[in-house]
């Protein structure tokens, strides 16, 4: 019997071995993700059970070198079954465990996903009120109650700034209806500004309005305005050159050339007299007023071709005789 017990205790001790090594291997890859935490759980219950056989033949057979009765024999061996027994139930219990497991880092998985969801949701929020400049350009304020700052309350489609480009500026003008059709895109236009009254500007027709507005729309209060009737289309024209002086808001003065006539005469329209039927400026001639009679032609806004009847260098006048 202690030749049975020994050869048990080899026996067994190899095993132990066996799994010891399994498991240390098998941990090794768990670490590099080689191998999934279940096949880790298996080995290591296969070592303690090898483990526990172990310990079980080792005691039976310390037990007989010392010649303990045979009802002592078979207590330590009652132990030995019952330790059997619950591991046998570790080990069935082994699969459900596991799932339980399983299903507790699922549950983790998904609140961590819902938080991170939620702190990403938050961080749009916070990333989408705050507006970002498209292009470089000089700040225009077009809140005329206050001016913008923190803390300042503001309604959706609230005007708060323009974001202006110096160096591309457009001027506005409102053309009458019936002088619609003389206008068109890349027509070219003369600008002159109050603040820069010394120079004048060249530009072209970017864009025509397609809805006729009636002339008093655009000045005054609401209360103030009153329907004239007469109806004009707004024509924006952008200015060549790239002044410094430019400024946003100036007051400007817009000339649409229609025509371009050259080495004509003109005069401006207010020095054209009526004499006897017929068209007249007055001429200065030896610090004497001269009313001439003039042949004209084409006319603009503001001047007016003078085809006969004065010559390149003489001086016109305007006067105004009273009532």
């Amino acid at each position: 019997e202690k030749r049975i017990a020994q050869a048990q205790l080899e026996y067994d001790r190899i095993e132990v071995e066996g799994a010891r090594r399994d498991f240390e291997r098998t941990k090794e890859l768990a670490t590099k993700g080689l191998v999934s935490g279940v096949s880790l759980s298996k080995a290591r219950l296969k070592k303690e059970q090898a483990e526990a056989g172990y310990e079980k033949s080792k005691l039976e057979y310390e037990l007989l070198l010392e010649g303990t009765l045979e009802d002592e024999i078979q207590v330590q061996r009652e132990k030995a079954r019952k330790a059997e027994i619950a591991l046998d139930e570790c080990l069935a219990n082994m699969p459900i465990q596991i799932d339980l497991k399983h299903t507790a880092m699922l549950v983790d998985k998904l609140a961590t996903d819902s938080v991170r969801a939620d702190m990403e949701r938050r961080q749009r929020q916070v990333d989408s009120a705050i507006v970002k400049a498209p292009l470089i350009g000089t700040v225009i304020y077009r809140v005329t109650w206050e001016r913008p700052e923190e803390g300042l309350q503001v309604w959706r489609g609230d005007s708060l700034i323009e974001l202006t480009d110096l160096t591309r500026m457009v001027a506005t003008t409102r053309v009458h209806e019936v002088d619609l059709r003389r206008v068109q895109i890349g027509q070219k236009a003369l600008i002159r500004l109050e603040a820069v009254p010394d120079r004048t500007f060249h530009g072209r027709v970017i864009s025509i309005a397609g809805l006729a507005t009636d002339k008093s729309e655009g000045s005054g209060g609401i209360l103030e305005r009153q329907s004239t009737g007469v109806m004009v289309f707004t024509v924006t024209v952008e200015i060549e050159e790239n002044d410094p002086n430019l400024r946003p808001g100036f007051t400007a003065s817009i000339d649409l050339i229609t025509d371009e006539l050259p080495d004509k005469l003109t005069v401006p329209l207010s020095f054209l007299q009526r004499h006897n039927g017929s068209s007249a400026v007055y001429v200065s001639n030896n610090g004497s007023l001269e009313l001439r009679t003039v042949k004209t032609g084409r006319q603009g806004s503001r001047r007016i071709v003078i085809e006969e009847g004065l010559r390149q260098g003489e001086v016109v006048c305007m006067v105004r005789r009273s009532q």
